[in-house]
């Protein structure tokens, strides 16, 4: 995988390009959300191009390449074949890629990708990021896994809800930060990020996205 990653290099983190204007403000990029005050109310701002904003959020809801809204074949050119098949825990069928595996010491990163029918075509529906952070850059929202949870809180803000979860048969535990009603959960573990996943909530209707950096008509 490692040999794979390297070819990639840092393309997508050259097109997004996140910037941070201060320790206190959210990071700026392409296709990133942040949280902003309006009116004394919390709300989650998208910046994407021109051509892709729709005045929804739903050109932001991505990790690394892998959008909500791109053909099944497209995110398979971002991520490769996925390595199995696995059941999540509301009954639906899901791909888990390998993103890598360090061998020494068993440690690495995958993608879980759902994919709902639109037009007869499969597009994505929601994706995960979970495990250690890979050797190159693969942000959500100028997040990525190993960022501090205070990374997480100046760029999202408070977590609507948080709940204590220790994963089946491991040792490994945290919190679990949901972003109700927005589409984002971010899993925290020691301190730092271990899962991310976005979605496309209800009032997004299913639709096949092409982010105009990304993929082509």
């Amino acid at each position: 995988m490692l040999p794979y990653l390297r070819r990639l290099g840092p393309k997508p983190e050259r097109i997004v390009n996140c910037a941070f204007p201060s320790d206190t403000l959210p990071g700026e990029g392409l296709y990133s959300l942040a949280a902003r005050n309006e009116n004394g109310e919390r709300v989650f701002k998208c910046t994407a191009p021109s051509e892709d904003e729709d005045g929804t959020i739903g050109p932001c809801l991505r990790i690394g390449e892998v959008f909500v809204g791109i053909l099944e074949p497209e995110a398979r050119s971002s991520i490769g074949s996925p390595n199995r098949s696995v059941t999540t825990e509301e009954g639906i069928e899901a791909d888990m890629h390998l993103v890598f595996n360090e061998f020494s010491s068993g440690e690495g990163a995958y993608y879980v990708v759902q994919y709902e029918e639109v037009s007869g075509e499969r597009v994505v529906s929601s994706v995960q990021l979970t495990g250690r952070r890979p050797p190159i850059a693969i942000s959500c929202s100028c997040l990525e896994l190993g960022s501090p949870a205070d990374a997480v809180l100046r760029q999202f803000g408070p977590p609507a809800s948080v709940d204590s979860f220790q994963l089946e048969g491991t040792d490994l535990a945290g919190e679990f930060w949901s972003y109700d009603p927005y589409p984002i959960t971010v899993e925290i573990v020691n301190g730092v990020v271990n899962s991310i996943k976005v979605w496309r909530p209800g009032d997004i209707p299913a639709q096949r996205r092409r982010p105009s950096l990304f993929y082509r008509p």
